[in-house]
């Protein structure tokens, strides 16, 4: 699932629906992230490019993979998002001109 604050709303698009099957079907139920404790069966469909950043429901962006390595994807994607809020973070008093400057 995204890590948007509105959670479901990407995979309750049509395209997706109609997809998701067919991302199972293609990738043989096979996860393809396949990474530390991975499962091995995929009963989810990731999007590569994440859907927040400009990813699509296309066949090409999407890949089954299984719940604990879905899981770590967008863990580390949320965590990316967040430090990268944190270094674009700009106290309030930055924008304010300093009285003492002309």
């Amino acid at each position: 699932m995204s890590w948007s604050d509105q959670r479901g709303e990407h995979t309750n698009d049509p395209e997706f629906r109609a997809n998701r099957p067919k991302v199972l079907a293609r990738d043989g139920n096979r996860c393809q992230i396949a990474g530390s404790g991975c499962e091995g069966t995929a009963t989810e469909v990731d999007h590569k490019r994440n859907f927040k950043s400009g990813g699509s429901h296309d066949l090409a962006n999407l890949q089954a993979v299984c719940a604990t390595c879905h899981r770590k994807k967008t863990q580390a994607e949320s965590a990316r998002a967040r430090a990268k809020l944190k270094r674009d973070a700009i106290h309030p008093d930055a924008r304010r001109k300093h009285p003492g400057l002309k």
